[in-house]
């Protein structure tokens, strides 16, 4: 089952989820990560057991494009295949500059973690997995064969790279016109 709706292709010569328009790789590695997502819960608020959320855990590889986050679960036994987040869907924490934020424990390892919030038009493709009254936690973890990616720290830095171009480039479109600016006289 694909979260968030991603259409995958089955040839293996080019990539094997279907872009969006004017939608590129920000970075041609796909490392090997490990992904746990869960709703945040607020403080205090307590849930009953009528309501079960599930957690969602997939282990595979993940694409930077420039306009969303994919995640493809390397065990297609699981019932969660791929989980897509779009860039427009990340929530900015409170007090924070990026959505991204880097987490180093003193055990453990280090992982990015970041918060997102299920659009409407995304309710049909998720079946019962994301409830879209929460705001959800992504928390990556860089697996130890994820490939051309040295560290998370570099990782960090190119999925921030691609949320920069996106905010640079993706505010119009193109058969918008700017608004001139008014004339100046002394």
């Amino acid at each position: 089952m694909s979260i968030n709706g991603l259409t995958v292709e089955q040839d293996r010569h080019s990539l094997p989820f279907v872009p969006l328009e004017r939608e590129m790789l920000a970075y041609n590695a796909a490392p090997m990560v490990s992904v746990e997502v869960w709703p945040v819960l607020e403080t205090g608020a307590g849930r009953n057991d009528e309501n079960k959320v599930r957690n969602i855990g997939i282990k595979g590889h993940l694409f930077v494009t420039s306009q969303r986050l994919i995640f493809l679960n390397k065990d297609h036994t699981q019932t969660v295949q791929n989980l897509v987040i779009l860039f427009r869907q990340l929530t900015l924490p409170r007090e924070q500059d990026s959505p991204i934020t880097l987490v180093m424990p003193w055990f453990g390892a280090n992982s990015l973690k970041l918060e997102f919030r299920v659009l409407p038009e995304q309710m049909l493709n998720n079946g019962p997995w994301l409830d879209s009254s929460f705001t959800w936690r992504c928390e990556i973890t860089l697996e130890r064969r994820s490939g051309a990616v040295r560290d998370l720290f570099q990782l960090k830095d190119v999925i921030n790279g691609a949320l920069a171009s996106n905010a640079s480039s993706g505010g119009l479109s193109e058969h918008q016109d700017e608004e001139a600016l008014p004339e100046y006289t002394p």
